[in-house]
């Protein structure tokens, strides 16, 4: 099988000649220099200049791209992770032309086959390809061609591949839209910029470069308010004007996020281009920061309805609790009633061996008063057996 694509790329390249020895290649083969003793970003940007202003540009640096990593695995590391950075500025500068030819299958499964164990490559490159892979699936998954590159991802994930954490894939060359767990919009939004100015790169003249930096300035103002916003409200006690203020702020931004888009695949000023990425970067980072906020909303207004649905019967349950005892240890109740008569309590004393107590007296509509009067009696008897004894007398005295 890898003897047979071998002899397939060979026939491709007699026909259509050593990709590393056109112009775009030669340019690859400078910025990728292991030689160098940083990335040269000067010559990277160069490349994706020229890539943009020819027509076959994109196929022409990916079938360079692809010969200089071949050459370069398990020979000579340094130049493997230049080309692999060269190939995440191109994505991410270099328009929908370039997304296209990047994610063809052919391509994807070359990258795929870098990190077999053919090569058996470091560690630091194997999490290089797989957060390129990771990355480009989840920016590009619902662009349907596209696709191939959410495919591959979802494969290696089903056959148990780790891929790098999202700490672990931040790199100097950041990815141009946002991620999908913060905000998916984005990419719709490369889905949908018009083709025809994906397909060119222009240079902006220095009136342009001017009124782009005073926009800036304009975006940079809302994101600073969108932020301290943030930063200063309570999620779910926050006044209505506040969170109309902040949902304002969020479709602020999100618009000129798209324009923010647009500029980085356009624009060829190296500088311009820099400061478009890292404002990206702080946009990406509050629309987190939203989210979380949102979510945080939510959770709260939740708990409130939550807490008004109850209702709570503690207090009365303890007072019914209280009144009860203290009528059970206050009052014994003894009445005699008869039929339609009605009865006033009053104080009666029964006695004790010491001490005293109150005891209703019950009186009759007829005027006939009844007393009754319990004694309670706590005697020692030598007569009986020893210990206490409780005799109950009830004696019912009728007064006329």
């Amino acid at each position: 099988m890898e003897q047979a694509r071998e002899a397939a790329q060979a026939v491709s390249e007699f026909f259509q000649g050593n990709p590393l020895q056109t112009y775009v290649g030669q340019k690859i083969e400078q910025a990728t220099d292991a030689n160098h003793p940083t990335e040269n970003w000067s010559l990277i940007m160069e490349v994706c200049d020229l890539i943009c202003s020819r027509e076959d540009g994109p196929k022409e640096a990916i079938r360079a791209i692809k010969k200089r990593l071949q050459l370069n695995m398990g020979k000579n590391n340094t130049a493997v992770l230049y080309t692999l950075t060269l190939l995440e500025a191109c994505v991410k500068n270099c328009g929908l032309r370039f997304h296209r030819v990047v994610a063809q299958k052919d391509f994807i499964q070359e990258l795929i086959r870098l990190i077999g164990t053919k090569y058996d490559p470091p560690l630091l490159i194997q999490e290089k390809v797989l957060g390129l892979i990771r990355t480009w699936a989840d920016t590009f998954r619902g662009i349907p061609e596209l696709n191939e590159l959410s495919i591959a991802y979802d494969e290696l994930v089903a056959k148990g591949v780790q891929f790098p954490s999202a700490e672990e894939m931040q790199s100097d060359a950041p990815i141009i839209t946002p991620k999908p767990s913060v905000i998916p919009a984005p990419r719709a939004i490369v889905a949908n910029v018009n083709n025809s100015a994906l397909l060119t790169c222009y240079r902006v003249s220095d009136e342009q470069l001017a009124k782009l930096r005073s926009e800036l300035d304009v975006v940079n103002g809302n994101l600073a308010v969108f932020r301290e916003m943030l930063s200063e409200l309570n999620p779910g006690n926050e006044a209505p004007d506040d969170w109309a203020l902040l949902q304002e702020l969020h479709s602020t931004c999100n618009e000129m996020q798209k324009r923010i888009i647009e500029l980085i695949q356009q624009i060829s000023n190296d500088d311009v281009t820099r400061e478009l990425l890292v404002l990206n970067d702080e946009l990406n980072t509050v629309f987190d920061k939203y989210e979380r906020y949102v979510q945080n909303r939510e959770s709260a207004s939740s708990e409130r309805d939550a807490g008004t649905a109850l209702i709570d019967f503690s207090d009365a349950t303890s007072a019914n609790q209280t009144a009860t005892e203290a009528h059970s240890a206050t009052a014994v109740g003894f009445s005699d009633s008869t039929t339609n008569s009605s009865s006033t309590l009053y104080p009666v004393t029964t006695h004790n061996a010491d001490s005293t107590s109150s005891l209703p007296l019950t009186t009759t509509g007829d005027g006939e008063q009844q007393q009754q009067q319990q004694r309670i009696d706590f005697t020692q008897s030598n007569e009986r057996n020893t210990g206490s004894v409780l005799d109950i007398d009830h004696n019912n005295n009728n007064n006329k």
